[in-house]
């Protein structure tokens, strides 16, 4: 994870939820933001396939609900 990818997912994340820039980072995750519920996850993993052309398998949209497991996602 690189923190390129990092500022990357934490910008996919803020424009989903429409937070201002900066109130996500690659700490943020369902925990610590009340937005990002289940729903919110579905709508961050399909605009994270979408954007980086990463598939993601149903296990993977389970688990990866924070910023920092979605930028580990992404090729260095």
């Amino acid at each position: 994870m690189t923190a390129k990818n990092t500022a990357l997912v934490s910008a996919l994340v803020s424009s989903v939820l429409n937070l201002p820039p900066g109130a996500v980072d690659g700490d943020s995750s369902m925990e610590s933001i009340p937005q990002w519920d289940s729903v919110a996850q579905l709508n961050i993993c399909l605009e994270f396939q979408e954007r980086f052309g990463v598939d993601l398998d149903m296990d993977t949209i389970a688990s990866a609900t924070n910023v920092a497991r979605l930028a580990s996602l992404l090729p260095n």
